[in-house]
C-alpha cells in the first residue's frame, strides 16, 4: 500500500475507511510524522499535537491553544493570555451559544481608560466608570 506523510502541524484522521490529514487546532504544532493511510485507528488532535506556547497577533493562549481575540480587541505579545478592548470599551460576556466575549462601547457619561481585558477571570462583564461634568452626578444610567 502507498502511504503519504502529513505536513508539519497536521495529524492523521480516520473516518470510516477514509484517511485524511487534519490541521492541528489553535496554532498547536506537530512534526511531519503522521502517515495516511495509517495503521489501526485515527490519531487524536489533543494527543498528536503539542500545546502552543506563543500565538500570532490578535490571539491569546488558553488551554494550550491560540484563541482569536474578539472583534475590536487586540493582543501583540506572543505569550499573552488575554486581549484588550480599546479605550472607552468594556468586556461584555454573553452566555448565548456556549458563551463569548465582545468589546462594547461605554454608555454616554462613562469611560474605561485603557479598555477592558478579555477574558475576565470570572466570566463576568466588566464595567465603565462615571465621568460626569462638574456639578452633575451619575444616577446609575446617566449623568
Amino acid at each position: 500500500a502507498t502511504t503519504c506523510t502529513c505536513a508539519a502541524n497536521y495529524w492523521a484522521k480516520k473516518s470510516g475507511s477514509t484517511w485524511s490529514c487534519e490541521a492541528c487546532s489553535g496554532q498547536r504544532t506537530k512534526d511531519a510524522t503522521s502517515t495516511v493511510p495509517g495503521s489501526g485507528s485515527s490519531e487524536d488532535d489533543d494527543d498528536a499535537c503539542v500545546d502552543a506556547t506563543s500565538c500570532t497577533d490578535n490571539h491569546y493562549l488558553s488551554g494550550g491553544e491560540c484563541v482569536a481575540c474578539p472583534d475590536d480587541s487586540t493582543s501583540t505579545e506572543p505569550a499573552s493570555t488575554a486581549c484588550r478592548c480599546p479605550d472607552n470599551e468594556y468586556a461584555e460576556w454573553s452566555n448565548g451559544g456556549g458563551g463569548s466575549w465582545s468589546c462594547e462601547s461605554c454608555p454616554d457619561g462613562t469611560v474605561k481608560s485603557g479598555g477592558s481585558v478579555i477574558p475576565q477571570a470570572s466570566e463576568a462583564s466588566d464595567s465603565c466608570i462615571a465621568n460626569c461634568a462638574s456639578g452633575k452626578y451619575w444616577d446609575g444610567s446617566a449623568c
